[in-house]
């Protein structure tokens, strides 16, 4: 508990949870993917049985905006910041849409 240093990985680099069941940030980034995967997921199959238009379309627009993080090869915080900024706004009104 006092010291995560192991070999080549001095800052604690190879531990997922620590012992005594404490987690890490490396842990609940991967708890927070899992989440933000699953609610896509949903948001899919919610969105291909319903009959709106403005679904349709915005499901559309969020597939595209999600092949242009595939296709980013440079690294701009900036940039990157703002695309998941947007790609939150989308699945918030996806969410609202599909939730009425």
């Amino acid at each position: 508990m006092r010291d995560a240093r192991y070999g080549s990985w001095a800052a604690g680099d190879c531990y997922l949870v620590y012992p005594g069941g404490n987690s890490c940030i490396r842990f609940e980034k991967l708890r927070e993917g899992i989440v933000d995967y699953e609610k896509i997921s949903i948001i899919r199959e919610l969105a291909a049985k319903s009959t709106s238009a403005s679904v349709k379309n915005l499901m559309v627009a969020f597939d595209a905006h999600l092949q242009t993080l595939n296709d980013e090869k440079s690294f701009k915080e900036e940039k990157l910041k703002n695309d998941v900024e947007k790609g939150r706004e989308m699945i918030a009104e996806l969410s609202n849409k599909l939730s009425k």
